[in-house]
């Protein structure tokens, strides 16, 4: 809405300002006028738009005139032709506020001038009816990165996952030899593999009888023996001095008219699993087992058939022939 001015006004000769209803005013733009409000004349038919005439150039800032005093507020006159605008001239100080007229017809809007500077800020005025949304603006380039602030602690997370296992690492180097420790106490007695062993055999000719009575073999030589056996030769008997497991083999080269066997006696009962013998009447009967003898056992070896049995006596180059041998071998 265009806005009446009234009072005092300062122009200079090199600006070029044109205020509404200036015609009423002294155009001379070299002395300050007091213009006194006219009547209010009946309406005129709106004119046709002019041309936009070309803007002119910025002339130099005036001085600012001094604040005049509030002059009364004139009736609203009809709206006159819109001019073209002038240049902005100097802001004046700002005057009281005049009553609000009543609201004039909205006239041709006129082409944009230049900005000029910007003056003190008046009253807040009646809200205006919302405008019309305008274009965006371009961005604005982007400003410095401000420094980093301070760092803060924040409230611990919970604990992620256990990740995968990495790698195994190179070897490290071989540390030096530490010093050698105090030696340890001995300890137990281990089980002893081989503890104790006898090598007992015969190679005089014998006629074993059917029957318990000389049915055991005489053996007249002894081997290698350790303590732990006993045996005098020319003896049958072969006494055990050490508790324990004991694997015993024997080999006998007999004739005989029919079928013959042999067996381990230990203390007058034959020995479990001890027994083989042969349907030849020749031949060699092979035998072992693998049995528990307790300290203080007497062993024999037997002819259990139902046949006597002859053990050979023979020489080859000179030598004696073993018809007869028995091994012993303890473990525990």
């Amino acid at each position: 809405m265009p806005i009446r001015h009234t009072g005092f006004r300062k122009t200079h000769t090199n600006h070029h300002n044109t205020y509404p209803n200036e015609s009423a005013c002294n155009s001379d733009n070299e002395s300050c006028l007091f213009c006194p409000a006219g009547s209010t004349g009946s309406k005129g038919p709106t004119g046709a738009r002019g041309a936009t005439g070309a803007t002119g150039e910025k002339g130099c800032k005036g001085d600012t005139g001094e604040r005049g005093e509030k002059g009364a507020t004139g009736r609203q006159g009809e709206k006159g032709i819109t001019g073209s605008r002038g240049q902005k001239g100097d802001t004046g100080e700002r005057g009281e506020r005049g009553a609000t007229g009543r609201q004039g017809e909205q006239g041709v809007i006129g082409p944009k001038g230049i900005k000029g500077d910007t003056g003190e800020k008046g009253d807040r005025g009646p809200a205006g009816r919302a405008g019309d949304t305008g274009k965006s603006g371009c961005g604005g380039t982007r400003g410095a990165t401000g420094p980093t602030g301070p760092i803060g602690q924040g409230i611990q997370g919970i604990q992620g996952p256990t990740g995968q296992t990495g790698p195994t690492g190179p070897i490290g180097l071989q540390g030096a030899t530490g010093l050698q420790g105090e030696t340890g106490p001995q300890g137990e007695t281990g089980p002893c593999g081989l503890c104790e062993y006898a090598y007992i055999y015969g190679t005089t000719g014998q006629i074993l009888v059917v029957g318990n009575t000389g049915s055991d073999i005489i053996f007249d030589n002894t081997g290698p023996i350790t303590p732990g056996f006993s045996h005098t030769a020319p003896s049958e008997f072969i006494t055990v001095n050490n508790t324990g497991t004991y694997k015993v083999s024997y080999i006998v080269t007999i004739t005989a008219e029919g079928i013959s066997k042999f067996s381990l006696i230990a203390n007058e009962s034959p020995v479990s699993g001890s027994t083989y013998g042969t349907l030849a009447g020749t031949g060699q009967i092979n035998g072992q087992v693998i049995t528990a003898f307790s300290a203080g056992d007497v062993i024999t070896l037997r002819s259990t058939g139902l046949v006597s049995v002859i053990l050979p006596d023979e020489t080859v180059f000179g030598s004696p022939i073993v018809n007869a041998s028995v091994v012993f071998e303890q473990f525990t």
